[in-house]
């Protein structure tokens, strides 16, 4: 029954369909990492930002970035804003904020299970030297931890946001910084050479498969306020439906008593 309710609009299959083909995904890109020390597609990037370093503003940047990713900032900022939304009576986006902790360890869990081909008697910065990289990633970075704490804790700031702060333009302010950490969190770590582009590709989608989810709640949880608001509004204003419906009276023909007719019970 759940299952059929949950399929039950196109835009519900559309959606679960793309759900279920990220973590297909995800699984898959696993899978490769664990065969391959780079995979294909991650040098090149990763030379390509780590040259950034030329410019002495890239290197700024990127460690600020960095420091609003940290572990430590991330789990204050979760924590803060989970505390912020049960106050003000969110209790469902709080819990919402809360699983988002505790998805890290599902990261941390996908991490122990992904293992890079690496060889500590032939390093990949002897075997891979036409590479150009200046840091060579571990090989136990699917995914990355700080990505996946930046793209689900800003990710939830910015759908929840509006009904912290009453201010639209601060609102918006803060949804705009927070998208620009998810932006720059992959390339400031592929920067220091911490991680692969795949690694962050993980970080992503793992974080999407959470973030997807909760929206789904959200709307749901959006639409029973609103059908709750205006049930309770009908009853304020004595138009619910347990009010007492007027007695309808049928008029005699001529000669005939006067009679009332109780009217038919609402179903």
């Amino acid at each position: 029954m759940l299952i059929r309710r949950a399929l039950a609009r196109p835009s519900d299959r559309a959606f679960w369909a793309a759900w279920f083909a990220a973590l297909a995904a995800l699984a898959g890109l696993g899978v490769w990492s664990t065969r391959r020390y780079a995979l294909p597609f991650d040098p090149a990037p990763t030379r390509w930002v780590q040259d950034l370093d030329r410019f002495a503003l890239a290197g700024r940047i990127f460690g600020r970035v960095n420091e609003f990713g940290s572990y430590s900032f991330i789990g204050g900022m979760l924590i803060g804003f989970a505390v912020l939304l049960a106050v003000r009576g969110f209790r469902v986006e709080a819990l919402v904020m809360a699983g988002a902790g505790a998805a890290h360890l599902v990261q941390l869990g996908v991490r122990q299970l992904v293992e890079r081909p690496f060889s500590a008697q032939h390093p990949p910065w002897f075997a891979h030297a036409d590479w150009g990289l200046r840091q060579f990633p571990g090989p136990n970075g699917f995914p990355s931890g700080h990505v996946f704490g930046e793209a689900i804790v800003y990710g939830l700031i910015i759908l929840y946001a509006g009904r912290l702060i009453p201010i639209k333009p601060l609102a918006w302010a803060v949804r705009s910084a927070c998208a620009l950490e998810i932006l720059l969190g992959g390339p400031a770590r592929m920067y220091t050479g911490a991680h692969w582009p795949s690694d962050v590709l993980g970080a992503m989608l793992l974080a999407g498969l959470y973030l997807a989810i909760a929206w789904r709640i959200d709307g749901a949880v959006t639409r029973i306020r609103g059908v709750t608001a205006e049930r309770r509004l009908a009853e304020r204003a004595g138009l619910s439906g347990t009010a007492a419906r007027p007695r309808r009276i049928v008029r005699p023909a001529a000669g005939q008593a006067v009679t009332e007719r109780e009217p038919a019970r609402t179903r």
